[in-house]
């Protein structure tokens, strides 16, 4: 049997109060959320994979498959705010890569939603060195960048609907093989 603690914040890592799991449906579909007594903890929760379903006030609702394999499970979900009239918060994800090798090929980049379950691609104009997402919803994401299969690049980039186009150059560690920021 397990502690499952559910953390609900928002798309930015803000805590939000009054979140409630409706539904932590096992495989043979019973539902376990009544185990939720304290809001966002629950105790003697059975191993095995669960849907879990959580909603907020003003906040788009969760849902997701999670897995239940351990004494403690930490469980921290993201809710996206949906906007003024469900007009979605976006902003432009683009950016330069700049000094690195040139002898380096086969670039890409990848964002992944640090709270949100999202995640998007972009090559590398290898003319230039931008990459470009295009819209996505405002949030925190971790960016990394592959260049002939090796990561080369990794930070966390927050996104608004003001965030401008950003440049990452490059600052080797010693072995010279990726950047840390």
């Amino acid at each position: 049997m397990a502690r499952v603690t559910v953390r609900v914040v928002s798309e930015f890592g803000e805590p939000l109060a009054g979140a409630v799991v409706d539904a932590f449906i096992d495989e043979k579909g019973h539902n376990h959320a009544a185990l939720f007594r304290k809001g966002q903890e629950a105790r003697n929760v059975p191993y095995g994979r669960y849907r879990i379903r959580i909603h907020a006030d003003d906040y788009l609702p969760f849902s997701s498959e999670v897995e239940v394999g351990s004494p403690n499970v930490p469980i921290t979900v993201g809710l996206e705010w949906p906007g003024v009239e469900n007009h979605r918060v976006t902003a432009t994800l683009s950016g330069k890569l700049a000094g690195f090798p040139g002898s380096w090929g086969e670039w890409w980049c990848k964002a992944s939603g640090l709270y949100l379950k999202l995640d998007y691609e972009s090559p590398v104009n290898l003319d230039d060195m931008r990459f470009d997402f295009g819209e996505v919803p405002a949030g925190i994401y971790l960016l990394t960048c592959v260049a002939d299969q090796k990561f080369v690049v990794v930070r966390t980039i927050r996104t608004a609907a003001d965030t401008a186009p950003f440049r990452i150059d490059y600052k080797p560690d010693e072995d010279g093989e990726a950047v840390k920021h």
